[in-house]
């Protein structure tokens, strides 16, 4: 999958995600920390990635970014209270079963928590 990581989630997930064969943007490559979410979904759309951000607050928010106007989609990891290590093996898991749906998901807002995957059209 073409991912885009936001910087609000650890470096260890874009280079296990880059292990695992995903072609992986992480914001702090490329020096776009601290940009406006705008910014992030303006970069995610022209590159054809999916966002994968925890920033539930305002990517999952269908009114502020509806999953329509995206070329990919919004994944967003809702897992408050787990270690480092739990959340990125769940996120793995997550996406390598997401992978097998991809052109299912297009236009889809994705919500990563710990117990489940919620999608939203």
């Amino acid at each position: 999958m073409r991912l885009i990581i936001d910087e609000n989630l650890p470096k260890t997930l874009t280079e296990e995600l880059r292990k695992s064969g995903h072609d992986v943007v992480d914001l702090r490559d490329i020096n776009k920390t601290g940009i406006p979410d705008e910014e992030v979904f303006s970069i995610a759309n022209s590159e054809k990635r999916f966002i994968v951000t925890a920033n539930y607050r305002h990517f999952a928010n269908i009114l502020l970014f509806p999953p329509k106007k995206f070329s990919c989609g919004i994944i967003v990891i809702k897992m408050p209270h787990q270690t480092m290590e739990k959340t990125v093996k769940r996120i793995l898991k997550a996406i390598a079963y997401i992978k097998n749906k991809e052109t299912e998901i297009y236009g889809s807002l994705i919500i990563i928590e710990f117990n489940r995957i919620r999608l939203r059209k």
